[in-house]
């Protein structure tokens, strides 16, 4: 990828975070009153007190369980978002964007991605066989659902002091 491109890219990708940083707060506000009414409309359905946790919310932790698994691991969000940056890197551009990560490690962490269909590892049969990493379509959007997040612990400070500098 070229300089060029590299710049238009980290332009379109601000650009677009920005225009959901535009609608993060119409976003919140539509989240929790929807979780409201959702939690008060189950509970009075089943006749049960509010404080007992239901079947929904308990399905709702585990499926988040499972999304913070896709970050268990050193390396893997750095391996995640560099991707997310470079657009189609080789192994070799993420070897040298991403500094201290062994061969055998970021191996383990593509192939975890790749197997969680959030990258898509994209072969070229050609000479020498070339390989790229990409985003995949659920990977995009996943990684579009993180920014609210890191919007949210930037707006309240619950990150490192020292990104906020």
């Amino acid at each position: 990828m070229s300089n060029s491109q590299n710049q238009n890219l980290k332009a379109e990708i601000l650009t677009q975070f920005k225009e959901l940083v535009d609608l993060f707060p119409l976003i919140q506000e539509t989240s929790i009153r929807c979780l409201q009414q959702d939690i008060s409309r189950e509970c009075i359905q089943q006749e049960v007190p509010n404080i007992q946790i239901s079947n929904r919310l308990k399905l709702e932790k585990e499926i988040l369980k499972d999304i913070g698994g896709v970050f268990q691991g050193k390396w893997m969000i750095d391996v995640l978002f560099t991707i997310a940056l470079l657009g189609e890197p080789h192994f070799n551009d993420l070897l040298k964007a991403i500094p201290k990560i062994g061969s055998r490690i970021l191996t383990t962490r593509l192939k975890q991605l790749e197997s969680r269909k959030i990258i898509v590892r994209n072969v070229v049969t050609s000479q020498p066989v070339r390989v790229t990493y990409s985003l995949s379509e659920f990977g995009l959007s996943f990684i579009a659902l993180m920014f609210p997040v890191i919007l949210h612990c930037l707006t309240h400070n619950l990150c490192d002091s020292s990104l906020n500098t």
